[in-house]
């Protein structure tokens, strides 16, 4: 029994490093975004790279993300948040190679808060990588309350799981190089289409301009090199009137393929959402992630991330965002 275990799991291993002659993994960075309680109601765009679809090329994603959260600060007579609980956003993003030079799509998320059930994973996660867990250790685990005090009266109270459709938005790209060196310009429009009072939606209409580089590096190995820079403007202040006009947005990113898996690691930051004393609004955030894709069968990738806070009390703690895509 244990040797034909042995057996079962060389072949397996070999069978998933082997390169089938259709593999070719994607080199498009992990398309993540803040998706913390608090800014994921916010039009910022997911991380992306320089390259377009080719012209008649379709490609949809379905992604899982969730944000575990423990946190609190402030003082009740300014403004203070206590947050314990997850924040699942599920999302299908479709996007199309309309023309050589131009993609265009559209992402539909659909959000859910509640007490979640990955709070021991969490706490271990915290023990095993010595990081801080914001006293974690001493509540009760997989309990769900968001709450926000601004300027001494009540904004936020959430205290029951909470679901709906959010804010839909546009897609639009453009090619101004393309090659082994690959720069696009990327736009989204964010529509107001989820409720504000349950923190599905912003109550806004938003608009994310970006400028993205795709480049192949060859030291220390070949890997793809991507950076992506922008801004989000909106068309009100948003959440209770304390949204910021303007947030820039960037981050970099590395992909190292490997015949049908790709290793992937990227930091992603902003500036502050909000115009508040509070860290977890007020503050930029800095936040880094590490996934794996693996191309598993012809026109169907596979891929795993963890992406961490790395400016503690600007995001959520960690977030898990497992995605399938096909192109076809």
């Amino acid at each position: 029994m244990k040797g034909f275990l042995y057996k079962a799991c060389c072949i397996g291993a070999l069978w998933g490093l082997s390169a089938p002659l259709w593999a070719a993994v994607s080199t498009d960075p992990i398309p993540y975004r803040n998706v913390s309680p608090m800014a994921q109601i916010i039009g910022l765009p997911r991380f992306s790279g320089g390259r377009l679809l080719p012209h008649g090329t379709t490609k949809m994603q379905l992604i899982a993300e969730t944000a575990n959260d423990f946190s609190s600060g402030g003082n009740l007579a300014e403004d203070a948040i206590s947050l314990d609980g997850e924040t699942s956003v599920f999302t299908v993003n479709l996007r199309h190679g309309i023309l050589e030079w131009l993609e265009v799509g559209v992402e539909i998320p659909y959000v859910m808060h509640s007490s979640g059930g990955m709070d021991p994973l969490v706490d271990g996660w915290h023990d095993v990588f010595n990081l801080p867990d914001s006293g974690r250790t001493n509540a009760s685990s997989n309990e769900f309350s968001y709450q926000l005090v601004l300027g001494g009266q009540p904004a936020l109270d959430l205290q029951s799981r909470t679901g709906d459709i959010g804010d839909i938005r546009v897609l639009i790209a453009s090619s101004l190089m393309e090659g082994p060196r690959s720069l696009a310009a990327r736009g989204s429009i964010k529509f107001p289409t989820g409720d504000e009072e349950d923190l599905i939606g912003s109550d806004s209409t938003e608009i994310a301009i970006s400028m993205a580089y795709t480049d192949v590096v060859t030291m220390p190995a070949n890997m793809v090199l991507t950076a992506e820079a922008g801004f989000v403007g909106g068309e009100d202040d948003g959440l209770l009137g304390r949204q910021e006009q303007t947030i820039v947005f960037g981050g970099v990113g590395l992909v190292y393929p490997r015949n049908n898996w790709a290793f992937k690691g990227q930091v992603t930051g902003h500036t502050k959402l909000y115009e508040s004393s509070l860290s977890h609004l007020g503050d930029w955030a800095l936040q880094g992630a590490l996934g794996v894709a693996w191309h598993f069968a012809e026109h169907f990738e596979l891929e795993g991330s963890v992406i961490e806070d790395l400016k503690a009390d600007t995001t959520s703690d960690v977030t898990f965002q497992l995605m399938l895509t096909t192109t076809f």
